[in-house]
């Protein structure tokens, strides 16, 4: 008989089963919401008569029925008799004797009765019931924290090891959040008696696997955990037992040891064994990377009674509410000082760990344990908390320095610094090119190569096949980024040969970002530039590099801006895009160096082709700052051709404001216009883009009035309206039509984290 002390559920998790409970007692549903801070309502439902029934759930397990009662006097009963309904309930998870049901009855006099209070003792009385199993199976994290199964445990005569365990597992179970994950994972075990629970480190793959471990255990299964290998599990077997046997990590560290030792051989014979059982469980955990890898060894592994039974755990499929739970439940059981907590609440800051690309629970984990922060203030805590979740370094510092050969590192670089997917065939020619420029360090094969991407997927990459068939490879998880960025930030020649082997501007450009993010410091930086320029000079297909050779001259400019540029540097150039026009993805960059050599050097303006290159630029589909820029140019180059660009570029500023006017003068005007001026919208609309035309150096103000055509101004006065609603100007009513308290609306994750 289960006896629930319900201290492994949040405040918000009592309050949905109690109002479970209550829906099957009343034999109607409850509605159960957030009315606002502080209001004296957790549930509300009907009467018979259609009068209403206010509900209030206090979760006050670690309190003490004095202060509750004590809070009740103070606070509680003048909200209750604000509100007057025509009955109220009181829930709490405290143990109650007669005396403290008869002191709540007159606290909240004349509204409640003592059988419409519900201690731990009235709760567990129905949880009993055949007909409120049903409640019991849905609140997964209520039974696993029950002192019968804690009963069960001492009881149940297992191995010290494993007893312990369980425990362990017991009382982590507070924290745990059951997601879809579990319903797969626990789908597939039933079907193949066999689970391979694989991910990332952190993404909560042993937490996922002990939980299925304590639910089977609850069901009834012996539960033996194996900690060196099968044997173990061969020694206790007993064929007309219900048991549940558990490998956390099975290849282990030194899986090569493992499978030398034929422990595939013997895990593969225990499966089968498993899988032909009908009272037999497995489960077993591995990090994507060493089962990979032990595919590779072992053919064993390849077979379907391996893969059939994989569930990897990804925490790209966490849904956002998810991860609020996981964050939500480790504040709520942490020992961290309220104003630690107080931190997560400012300006809902939540949010941004919810929603950071770093999540996964091992890193909420680590950041909700005081024992690590212990000497910092609340402050400090909240900057080491953002430099967790920005440079998770802790996470995958094991992973790169033990798991992974120098090449399967080098591919991860590379994948890295592509910054985006990367074809295979891709991959495998920067690879080549990066090889051949050091002078073929890496002695690999195409086997090889296909070997080690076998063995990073799943685990650092992902792969994707897209409608043709090619294969593409991103990174597993964004955080990998974060790790691998200043790390190879601090070898500048690998970085430099990588960036020339991807020949992709916008990794080249990347590299920028990481300097103005201090990841390298000037001198660095200017080496970096500096090698790349080098490998272009020496390249057998210069003209293949051009915009990345562009581009590192242009940062020469800017590190130095009186640092004169090599005059063969810039003849390449010139020679360059007289040949091929101004076909190139950097178009500002591109003008505004053909700008500085315009102003500087009359003799290389002299072998610019000003006739082809300026329709070239205006045929490229300038935005309104390449626009600026190449007025200037259009000005400079008649003093070196007769030709005239006018009507050219005024058809190019035509063509881009056609397409901008609306979202442009929208965002320009919006803000700054109230409701009160909204007969005004046409001519500030007007207004705003004489004054962007300005920027240009060639009058175009003739063609103002066609771009004003293409403004929806309507649209624009619906846009004001909207930003003055959003102030706060109308809210949702959140209560029902009979009360007018008003509240603006909250979604989930909102209400989940309101106190």
């Amino acid at each position: 008989m289960n006896d629930y002390d319900f201290s492994a559920l949040n405040d918000k998790e009592f309050e949905v089963l109690s109002t479970d409970i209550l829906s099957q007692v009343e034999g109607t549903q409850i509605d159960r919401f957030k009315q606002g801070r502080d209001q004296g309502v957790d549930g509300k439902f009907f009467s018979a008569t259609n009068k209403p029934v206010i509900i209030q759930v206090k979760h006050w397990i670690n309190s003490g029925i004095k202060q509750l009662l004590n809070h009740c006097e103070r606070e509680e009963k003048y909200k209750v008799q604000k509100l007057n309904p025509s009955r109220y309930i009181f829930v709490c998870s405290l143990p109650l004797s007669n005396n403290d049901k008869i002191k709540l009855s007159e606290i909240f006099s004349p509204y409640l009765h003592q059988n419409d209070i519900y201690g731990k003792e009235k709760l567990n009385d129905y949880l009993r019931k055949p007909e409120f199993s049903s409640i019991e199976k849905n609140h997964y994290k209520l039974w696993m924290s029950s002192t019968n199964v804690l009963s069960l445990i001492l009881n149940s005569g297992l191995y010290s090891q494993s007893e312990y365990s369980l425990d362990e597992i017991r009382d982590k179970s507070k924290y745990y959040v059951k997601t879809e994950n579990h319903d797969k994972a626990h789908a597939l075990i039933e079907d193949t008696n066999c689970l391979i629970v694989t991910g990332e480190p952190g993404a909560g793959k042993t937490t996922l696997a002990e939980s299925l471990c304590f639910q089977y255990f609850q069901q009834g299964y012996e539960f033996i955990e194996i900690e060196k290998d099968v044997s173990e599990a061969w020694d206790v077997f007993q064929k007309d037992k219900k048991q549940l046997f558990y490998f956390d990590d099975f290849l282990g560290r030194n899986y090569l040891d493992s499978l030398q030792n034929k422990e595939d051989s013997k895990i593969i014979k225990f499966i089968r064994a498993i899988n032909s059982s009908d009272n037999k469980k497995f489960i077993l955990t591995s990090r994507s990377s060493i089962l990979n890898q032990g595919k590779q060894i072992s053919e064993l592994f390849k077979t379907p009674n391996v893969y059939k039974h994989e569930y990897e755990l990804n925490i790209t499929t966490l849904k956002d509410l998810d991860k609020a739970h996981i964050l939500y439940n480790h504040l709520y059981f942490s020992s961290l000082p309220t104003d630690f907590i107080e931190q997560f609440y400012i300006n809902k800051r939540y949010r941004k760990v919810i929603n950071h690309k770093n999540f996964n629970p091992r890193l909420i984990s680590f950041i909700t344990d005081f024992q690590r922060f212990d000497d910092l203030d609340s402050d400090q805590y909240w900057k080491k908390i953002n430099e967790q979740l920005d440079r998770p370094k802790d996470i995958w510092e094991f992973v790169f320095n033990q798991q992974v050969n120098d090449l399967q590192r080098l591919i991860i670089w590379i994948v890295t610094l592509k910054n985006g997917r990367i074809s295979a065939d891709s991959l495998l020619s920067t690879l080549r090119l990066y090889n051949e420029k050091l002078g073929d360090k890496y002695k690999f094969s195409k086997q090889q190569f296909d070997n080690d991407i076998e063995i990073l997927t799943g685990s650092l990459l992902n792969r994707f096949i897209n409608e043709e068939g090619e294969v593409y490879f991103d990174l597993f998880n964004p955080s990998i980024a974060d790790y691998v960025i200043p790390k190879i930030c601090t070898d500048i020649e690998t970085l430099s040969f990588i960036i020339f082997s991807l020949n992709n501007l916008y990794s080249f450009n990347n590299v920028h970002e990481y300097y103005k993010n201090n990841f390298l410091n000037k001198f660095t930086y200017e080496k970096f530039v500096n090698i790349v320029l080098g490998l272009i000079e020496t390249s057998k297909s210069r003209s293949d590099y051009f915009e990345i050779f562009l581009q590192s001259l242009h940062q020469i400019k800017l590190l130095d801006h009186s640092k004169q540029l090599k005059s063969e540097h810039l003849q390449t150039y010139i020679s360059d895009l007289n040949n091929n026009g101004f076909d190139i993805s950097n178009l500002y960059e591109g003008i505004l160096l053909l700008a500085e050599i315009a102003t500087e050097s009359e003799e290389l303006s002299k072998l610019v082709n000003w006739n082809m290159l300026i329709p070239s630029c205006l045929r490229q589909r300038p935005d309104h700052y390449d626009l600026t820029e190449i007025s200037g140019l259009i000005l400079h180059a008649t003093e070196y051709t007769d030709e005239d660009f006018t009507e050219a570029f005024e058809g190019a500023v035509r063509d881009y404001w056609e397409e901008q006017a609306q979202s442009d003068v929208d965002d320009a005007i919006t803000s700054g216009i109230s409701v009160d001026e909204l007969e005004d919208i046409p001519y500030k609309a007007e207004e705003h883009l004489e004054s962007v035309f300005q920027d240009y150096q060639i009058d175009v103000y003739d063609i103002i009035g066609e771009i004003m055509d293409y403004v929806d101004f309507d649209s624009i006065e619906e846009s004001v309206k909207a930003a003055y609603e959003d102030d706060g100007t109308y809210y949702r009513d959140k209560y029902d039509r009979e009360n007018s308290s008003v509240e603006i609306f909250k979604d989930d994750i909102d209400l989940l984290f309101e106190r």
